[in-house]
């Protein structure tokens, strides 16, 4: 996403993608559903319900061929793995509009 000519910041678990999403306030988040420490789906309620990043879009991965995918009127948008990073460009691009970091 970087060679898309996005910021991105990466972490390598839920706890960390918590202390960076919330440090740094990002314009979108790109996060697995299930992954260790805090869950996409924690992290998307936590964001929810403050203030300052309820209406932060975001990209939750899923592998699980019975999780719903689409996208909800809350700027959530749920996509099936595995999927390359073309595929995430046009609901970055819808989401973000003119913000450019991320936290994947």
């Amino acid at each position: 996403l970087n060679q898309q000519g996005f910021d991105t910041l990466t972490t390598n678990d839920g706890c960390e993608g918590v202390r960076l999403a919330f440090g740094m306030n990002p314009a979108l988040i790109i996060s697995n559903i299930r992954m260790s420490g805090v869950k996409g789906i924690t992290l998307l309620r936590m964001f929810r319900q403050t203030s300052c990043t309820r209406s932060t879009p975001f990209i939750l991965l899923t592998d699980d061929r019975n999780e719903w995918v689409g996208t909800d009127s809350q700027n959530v948008v749920v996509m099936q793995k595995p999927l390359d990073e073309f595929s995430l460009l046009e609901p970055i691009r819808r989401l973000l509009g003119s913000r450019a970091t991320l936290l994947v």
